[in-house]
């Protein structure tokens, strides 16, 4: 029987932090809106651009983006009254819909979208997994607490594979879940223990073109120090490779947290002890570090087919920034983060 594994108070805090109030499943109707450009409502009902403090990103197959985004202050007298949506942007940033499915009780963090378009996201305060159609319709929510196949216990993450199998992050099960496109367990490998096969606190996983499964493993919980790593297995589960920071070459200063891998293989991770990201080459080499701005931090991280790297920007307002694969900022897209005065 497996041990149950309580938050501490930092992931505690963290949670209490996320917690979203949402609207009806239906995709906006609001005109396009150019990136920048301050809609002229209030804020809790603010359709389109500029985001509120968008949090975590992906991309689909034509390069379009699809950000999960929180309003902190859409209730003054309740900061942790919120507001998240789903919103999709084109590759140049154009508004082109929003969809609020979610429970009022939702924290939504990982994101993925499959071949067909379909969008699948992380609930980890409602241990659950909803898919959306293209135009953000409700298809499925799969899930529920527990230590048993298909459930969860805080996913923090999914990514898909090129034949649309879901690899969930299921952080306080210490395991990765492979599920199918509709949902059914195909299998779980990581489960807890000290082997270098097994995992401790899995907190990104991401899928290369060949099928191959990266997870960001931290060996303490989120907020406490401790050893990190990066985990390689099959798409089966078997274990292929542990990458610690001395591994990389990084000495200690890697904390890996969420990683995206491109078409050439490389791996992005966001690397929270710096609040940065570091790109790796297939054989775990750094090929390149990205520094978040002082007033920012970097949460998550995409890449495009082109190598351009797109990541979320939280402090101060907030937003997404877009990186040239050389490292130049090629577009960003604010966030309106700052508490409301009134």
């Amino acid at each position: 029987m497996k041990k149950l594994r309580f938050f501490g108070p930092v992931t505690a805090v963290l949670l209490l932090l996320s917690l979203m109030a949402c609207s009806s499943p239906t995709s906006s109707t609001s005109p396009p809106t150019p990136a920048g450009t301050t809609v002229n409502q209030p804020r809790s009902e603010q359709k389109g651009l500029p985001f509120y403090c968008p949090q975590y990103v992906t991309l689909d197959r034509e390069g379009n983006l699809y950000v999960s985004d929180y309003d902190y202050w859409a209730n003054h007298s309740s900061p942790f009254h919120q507001r998240t949506r789903i919103v999709k942007l084109s590759p140049t940033g154009q508004f082109l819909a929003e969809w609020h499915p979610f429970k009022p009780d939702a924290e939504v963090d990982g994101i993925a979208v499959d071949t067909q378009g379909n969008i699948y996201v992380t609930d980890k305060s409602g241990s659950t997994l909803t898919k959306l159609s293209p135009s953000g319709q409700l298809l499925a929510t799969w899930g529920m607490f527990g230590h048993d196949p298909g459930q969860f216990l805080m996913p923090l993450a999914v990514a898909t594979d090129l034949e649309d199998n879901l690899y969930v992050a299921d952080y306080h099960n210490a395991r990765v879940q492979k599920l199918s496109p509709s949902g059914q367990v195909l299998a779980e490998f990581g489960t807890t223990g000290s082997q270098v096969e097994q995992l401790h606190y899995p907190t990104g996983v991401a899928v290369d073109q060949q099928g191959s499964v990266y997870v960001a493993d931290l060996l303490e919980e989120i907020g406490q120090p401790g050893d990190t790593r990066i985990v390689k297995y099959s798409s089966t589960g078997k274990f292929l490779s542990s990458r610690g920071p001395a591994d990389l070459g990084l000495g200690a200063s890697l904390l890996p947290q969420n990683l995206v891998v491109d078409p050439q293989g490389s791996i992005y991770v966001r690397d929270s002890s710096k609040i940065g990201i570091v790109k790796l080459s297939p054989t775990g080499k750094v090929l390149a570090r990205w520094q978040a701005p002082a007033i920012y931090n970097f949460l998550d991280v995409a890449v495009d087919a082109h190598g351009n790297v797109y990541v979320t920007l939280v402090g101060k307002q907030g937003g997404i920034e877009k990186f040239s694969p050389t490292g130049k900022v090629l577009s960003t897209w604010s966030g309106t983060c700052t508490p409301r005065q009134d």
